[in-house]
């Protein structure tokens, strides 16, 4: 049985457990967002907790209000930083750590959907990456005995017809199934090689422009479109997951997404030097 221990406790997110807790419960108490019907899909930020998880948090809530009774898996959909992926790559079983519990993995439908979809059987991408991980202490700490099933989907050309695929194989299952996507969105300023618009308050707003025109495209479920435009845009670091989930959502019957909402690094740590950041953003499709 593999086991995925929590790599990034105590650096990205705290390693003590009551206090992840007590993070994770300020997190999701947002109790006052109108869910307009059942959550089947969200996307959540992966950054360091201290920067997105309030975010993160925002879409985890949405799901456990909507969701709470009956779900029974959610498959994650994450970014790849670690390593040259085409076909979205599935850890098959066992568990995920975290300092809030583990989490177990759904294998029955991990070897459905490696069955069934481009999917593979293939752990070593997900070691060492955050994209993933960062989601788990939500799920263990919100949702009881629901399983997750990790894929890393990177931005090929195989992640809209895997959203399509990735339904077939879910689609009699969909009262007890959940999709979300794990992205950042503009890594922007020298650090990151991108800086179209310069530095200071024109960068800045430039940045958070270039989320609205992809997040514009994701709310529409325009999932074709995703893959080009962050290859022109440099708009986000898990386009393959966000054109899997869209496909997936437009498909599942939901109309349209919903930003809960939308800020850069910038605004929820302001810094003396405004020349870098990333932008995060929590959205749900519901039906």
């Amino acid at each position: 049985m593999l086991k995925r221990k929590a790599e990034k406790a105590g650096s990205w997110y705290t390693a003590n457990r009551l206090e992840l807790e007590r993070e994770i419960d300020e997190y999701t108490s947002d109790s006052s967002s109108d869910i307009p019907g059942k959550v089947i899909a969200a996307v959540v930020p992966h950054a360091g907790y201290v920067f997105s998880g309030a975010i993160a948090g925002l879409s985890f809530s949405a799901l456990r209000k909507s969701r709470a009774q009956n779900l029974k898996t959610i498959i994650i959909l994450g970014a790849v930083h670690t390593m040259p992926l085409d076909l979205p790559a599935v850890w098959p079983d066992g568990v995920w750590e975290s300092p809030v519990g583990d989490v177990e993995v759904d294998a029955h439908l991990a070897q459905k959907i490696t069955e069934t979809t481009c999917a593979v059987d293939l752990p070593q991408p997900h070691f060492g990456d955050n994209a993933i991980e960062l989601q788990i202490p939500f799920v263990a700490q919100c949702f009881d005995n629901v399983k997750i099933v990790p894929i890393a989907v990177a931005p090929s050309a195989n992640a809209v017809n895997f959203g399509r695929e990735l339904y077939d194989c879910c689609k009699n299952r969909l009262d007890e199934i959940a999709v979300v996507a794990s992205s950042d969105l503009t890594h922007y300023g020298a650090a990151y090689g991108f800086a179209p618009a310069g530095g200071g308050v024109a960068g800045h707003e430039w940045g958070k422009e270039n989320d609205r025109k992809l997040l514009k495209m994701l709310c529409e479920l325009e999932s074709a479109k995703i893959i080009p435009e962050t290859k022109l845009n440099h708009n986000a670091c898990g386009a393959g997951a966000l054109a899997a989930t869209a496909e997936f959502a437009r498909l599942a019957g939901c109309k349209e997404g919903k930003v809960l909402s939308h800020r850069t690094s910038l605004e929820v740590m302001p810094r003396d030097d405004g020349d870098m950041f990333v932008g995060y953003a929590s959205v749900i499709f519901t039906v």
